[in-house]
């Protein structure tokens, strides 16, 4: 499922930051004090195994320190925590919630491309075509609803961040027609 903007920027509902779309195919946020969060409106929830991916682009840091960008899915609402992948270029540190919130060193630039692939309880995270962390805990078998997210930002006002090709497919179990 292709999840681009529209004009109007449909599909997308945002909770934190001012967001627009300033070229097609586009969908930029640039934080308020709470950071940057869009989510998709769809109707339906996520499946238990998919994988969402984004080119993300970091701009506009200025004096900022960690600016940083990422994905968060299986949302179930704001009560609790939710599961997430965020990247920090200038730290070279990725930030992996699920189970225990984790830290991978990392290598990239303020652009990058991340894919997240979900299975059932556990996610891995490529970050540029390359594995770079594996982590558990992300499942939310007796949720309703899951949804999927843009996110970073946080307590960053004014940090700017383009998220390109915003993607998600379903992944089939091995032998799963």
């Amino acid at each position: 499922m292709d999840l681009t903007p529209r004009i109007d920027l449909t599909p997308w509902g945002f909770f934190a930051g001012n967001w627009s779309s300033p070229k097609e195919g586009e969908l930029q946020g640039i934080a308020d004090r709470r950071g940057l969060m869009a989510l998709p409106g769809l109707d339906a929830t996520m499946p238990a195994r998919y994988e969402f991916c984004a080119e993300c682009e970091i701009r506009s840091t200025g004096e900022q320190k960690s600016p940083n960008a990422g994905l968060f899915f299986n949302f179930t609402g704001f009560t609790q925590s939710y599961p997430g992948v965020w990247v920090y270029p200038a730290d070279k540190k990725l930030f992996t919630r699920g189970k225990e919130d984790q830290w991978h060193d990392i290598e990239c630039g303020d652009r990058f491309k991340i894919l997240v692939r979900v299975m059932d309880d556990e996610a891995t995270v490529n970050l540029d075509g390359k594995e770079v962390a594996k982590f558990s805990g992300v499942g939310r078998a007796n949720a309703k609803r899951t949804g999927i997210g843009l996110a970073g930002m946080y307590e960053l006002p004014e940090g700017t961040v383009v998220f390109r090709e915003v993607r998600v497919r379903k992944v089939k179990k091995e032998g799963e027609k």
